[in-house]
C-alpha cells in the first residue's frame, strides 16, 4: 500500500490516515556503481514531527547489514522491542558479498536474471512461478493447465532451498486439487504463520473459509486482517464486499466495492 505515495509530496497525516499508521518511514535511495546512499527519517504521522533521522552511505556488500540498522534504531526511536522474522534467504545472499548485493537488488527489481546471478536464492523461483501463474490466468483455464507442472516444480525447488518461505506455501495451495482441501488449507496456514505479511494468504484462505466451507467469521477475520496490512489494495476490500453481499448486508457491501 505504501508504494502508491511513491514520489509524491505527500501530507504526513494523509498518508497515516490511509494506512491506518501512528508513524511513517520515509526517504531516499541512490545507487552509484557498488554503493548505496540512504537518507531515512521516522516522522509521527499525525503532527509530522520528525523523531529521527540519518544518512548512510554504504557499498552494496553492506547491504542487508544497512536493512538491519535503520530497522534497530527505528525500533529504537520508538522504544519498541524488534521482533523480526528470521530471513534465511537473505542471510544466504550476504555471504555472497557484493554479488549477493547485486542479486538482491535484482530480487526487488522482479527480474528473472536474479536466478542466473544467485542460482540458490530461494524467493526468486518463487517470484517466477507467480509470474508465470499469473500470466497464465489471465489467458483462461488451458494455459493455467500447461504451465501448471512448470509453476509446481518452481515452487518445490523453492521450498528445497528454503523450507521455510512461506510466500512459497502460499502459492503451492492453489496447485491443489479439490481433493487436497485440507492440505490446501494447512498450506496457507503455514504461509501466514511464517510470512505474516504476506497479504495474498489471508486472501485466499478467507475465501477459500468463506465460499468452500461456510466458516464465515473466520474467514471474515482473516480478510479484515489482510485490508489493515494493506488499505490500498482494492481486491482486499472487494473480496469483503462479496462476503457482505452474501450475507445480504447490501448497504455495507455497496460502501466497500
Amino acid at each position: 500500500s505504501s508504494f502508491q505515495f511513491r514520489g509524491q509530496v505527500a501530507n504526513p497525516g494523509k498518508v497515516g490516515a490511509e494506512l491506518g499508521v501512528r508513524y511513517l518511514v520515509e526517504g531516499s535511495v541512490r545507487r552509484d556503481a557498488e554503493r548505496v546512499r540512504v537518507n531515512v527519517r521516522l516522522v509521527e504521522a499525525e503532527t509530522g514531527f520528525q523523531l529521527w533521522s540519518e544518512s548512510y552511505n554504504r557499498s552494496l556488500e553492506g547491504l542487508f547489514a544497512l536493512q538491519a540498522d535503520i530497522a534497530t534504531q527505528v525500533a529504537r526511536a520508538l522504544q519498541v522491542v524488534l521482533v523480526e522474522p528470521d530471513r534465511p534467504a537473505a542471510r544466504a545472499l550476504e555471504d555472497a558479498g557484493a554479488a549477493g548485493g547485486k542479486a538482491y537488488l535484482e530480487y526487488l527489481r522482479a527480474r528473472q536474471n536474479v536466478i542466473s546471478l544467485a542460482p540458490d536464492f530461494a524467493p526468486a523461483y518463487t517470484r517466477l512461478a507467480e509470474a508465470m501463474l499469473t500470466q497464465a490466468s489471465g489467458r483462461g483455464n488451458d494455459e493455467w493447465m500447461e504451465v501448471r507442472d512448470t509453476v509446481l516444480a518452481l515452487i518445490e525447488k523453492s521450498l528445497a532451498l528454503n523450507p521455510d518461505l512461506g510466500e512459497a506455501y502460499g502459492l503451492r495451495a492453489r496447485l491443489r486439487p479439490d481433493g487436497e482441501k485440507a492440505l490446501m488449507e494447512q498450506d496457507l496456514r503455514k504461509s501466514i504463520a511464517l510470512s505474516p505479511s504476506h497479504t495474498t494468504a489471508y486472501r485466499w484462505l478467507a475465501e477459500y473459509l468463506y465460499f468452500q466451507l461456510g466458516r464465515r467469521g473466520e474467514a471474515i477475520t482473516l480478510i479484515d486482517q489482510a485490508r489493515a496490512l494493506d488499505p490500498l489494495w482494492p481486491r482486499n476490500h472487494y473480496l469483503k464486499a462479496l462476503m457482505m453481499l452474501d450475507s445480504c448486508e447490501h448497504e455495507r457491501a455497496a460502501e466497500l466495492a
